[in-house]
């Protein structure tokens, strides 16, 4: 078996991603979802780093974008998710993070530390532990931006908007609604 990734770490548990590890409570190796050994006691060859670019089905051959190729018998395609990109004006200024891998979240971690104010964009489940996660961090002054008419609209019903909405304002979380537009402020 041969596990091609794109990233370059262990397979991981990325909850941690916006909780413990944000925060530094949380050690990089302690998300990883199997001990390193597992691997090799199970004769997992792994391609770290090796983005798969081409896959030909009638050919059973995968080749990365490095050139290198894998033959298989049978394969699985788990890709993952990718964060949604904002499409507003300012979106690509310095200070605009996103999180979806380890890297996100150390680049995030030092962000929210140094920063003076705060905007959690998306209301969801990520939105609502990172507005957490910068209230834990010391930073009372953050505001949450969704889309939605309420915190974690798409996972629950409208019956669970009190204490989910309460939790995720504990600590001064303002939540705003509708369109967004980002500003480069002087630090």
């Amino acid at each position: 078996m041969t596990l091609v990734g794109d990233e370059v770490h262990l397979p991981y548990e990325r909850p941690g991603l916006s909780k413990g590890y944000l925060l530094g409570a949380t050690k990089a190796g302690e998300l990883d979802v199997l001990d390193p050994g597992f691997y090799a006691d199970q004769d997992i060859t792994l391609a770290l780093g090796a983005r798969a670019a081409d896959l030909a089905l009638d050919a059973r051959r995968v080749r990365t974008a490095s050139g290198a190729a894998f033959a298989f018998s049978r394969m699985l395609i788990a890709t993952g998710a990718r964060s949604n990109r904002l499409a507003v004006p300012g979106a690509v200024l310095v200070g605009v993070h996103y999180l979806r891998d380890r890297e996100d979240s150390d680049r995030l971690g030092a962000a929210l530390r140094a920063a003076n104010d705060v905007v959690v964009i998306g209301a969801g489940w990520l939105g609502s532990e990172l507005a957490a996660a910068s209230h834990t961090l010391g930073q009372p002054h953050h505001r949450a931006q969704q889309r939605t008419p309420r915190a974690l609209a798409a996972p629950r019903p409208e019956s669970g908007e009190d204490s989910f909405g309460d939790m995720r304002t504990a600590g001064s979380a303002p939540a705003h609604q509708g369109e967004l537009e980002i500003e480069r402020r002087p630090r």
